[in-house]
């Protein structure tokens, strides 16, 4: 899992962290569709690190104003 530091994300407002790329967006609708079509989505490493950067981000977004 990656951590998130100012290192790797150093400049980078609030807001701009946790807007979605379309890599982000592209693999959660991959992951819906398969789960739709009762498929297990099958991960790698770096999909499986996307997704917890995914889930810091919807944690991040529900508990704002």
């Amino acid at each position: 899992m990656p951590i998130i530091t100012n290192d790797n994300h150093k400049g980078c407002s609030l807001e701009e962290f946790v807007d979605f790329s379309l890599d982000e967006l592209f693999l959660l609708d991959d992951i819906i569709n398969d789960l739709k079509n009762h498929r297990k989505p099958n991960l790698d490493s770096a999909q499986n690190d996307t997704l917890t950067l995914i889930q810091a981000k919807v944690l991040i977004r529900t508990q704002q104003p």
